[in-house]
């Protein structure tokens, strides 16, 4: 039942933008009478607001401000099948920050992509099945099935925590990407990789994980790029340490 948990919150994501988008044009945008540029920068505003989320998970915890999120994002949804009007645009776009603050927590988290693959499947598989006409205008057995997808998803915000797998990109990516390492993605290989396990990981735990460049040199026409992982527990204790080489061709 767990692995449904990432799907059914991008299906409610995606099944709110379809009411977000519209709304912006129609509501925000007053009939074309708006300047683009206003209804562009509004638009922009919720997702440059999202790029908050990762200092805020960091001070208060991944996990605590993912339940938040979540249960924001549901709440939102539900709440779009009784407004309308000015209620409707600010609601959804409420909607969409905490979509978007969740699915940053899962990827603080390690969560994996594929789960956010098949949420976006199934998204499209339920736009097709109502004629790519929102549940919010679809009358009173849309807001039963909206309401039904919403209590799903709240009841495994709370006992379901995602499946999480695959995430190491998460954490080396970001360093991989540092200006100052200057990769170039096109000719690079993997050349392996080392891990040594320290204190135990308990259920409950709060892991974070860092990354940085440990060292860049050439030799042979290659180069060899080296990064280090360290994850720690609630209490600082080093839980983990991974070594990561990565071979570029043609250097």
């Amino acid at each position: 039942m767990r692995r449904l948990l990432v799907p059914l919150g991008v299906l409610l994501l995606v099944d709110l933008l379809r009411v977000w988008l519209p709304s912006i044009i129609t509501i925000f945008g007053q009939a074309a009478s708006t300047p683009a540029e206003l209804l562009g920068a509004f638009a922009l505003m919720w997702f440059v607001l999202a790029f908050l989320a990762p200092p805020l998970a960091r001070v208060a915890g991944a996990s605590r401000v993912g339940v938040v999120a979540a249960l924001v994002l549901g709440g939102c949804r539900l709440a779009l099948v009784v407004t309308s009007g000015q209620a409707q645009l600010y609601v959804a776009s409420a909607g969409l920050l905490a979509g978007l603050c969740w699915l940053v927590t899962l990827a603080m988290r390690g969560g994996s992509p594929r789960l956010v693959a098949y949420g976006l499947a199934a998204a499209a598989v339920e736009h097709a099945a109502v004629g790519t006409f929102g549940l919010t205008w679809r009358g009173m057995w849309a807001v039963v099935a909206v309401g039904a997808f919403v209590a799903a998803f709240a009841v495994l915000v709370f006992v379901g925590e995602p499946v999480f797998g695959g995430g190491s990109w998460f954490t080396v990516g970001p360093a991989m990407f540092d200006p100052d390492v200057g990769m170039n993605f096109a000719a690079m290989v993997h050349g392996g990789q080392e891990f040594e396990w320290d204190e135990p990981a308990c259920s409950g735990d709060e892991i974070t994980t860092t990354a940085k460049c440990l060292d860049i040199s050439e030799k042979d026409g290659k180069g060899f790029y080296i990064f280090e992982t360290n994850a720690v527990n609630q209490n600082g204790d080093q839980v983990a340490k991974g070594t990561w080489t990565l071979i570029v061709r043609g250097v």
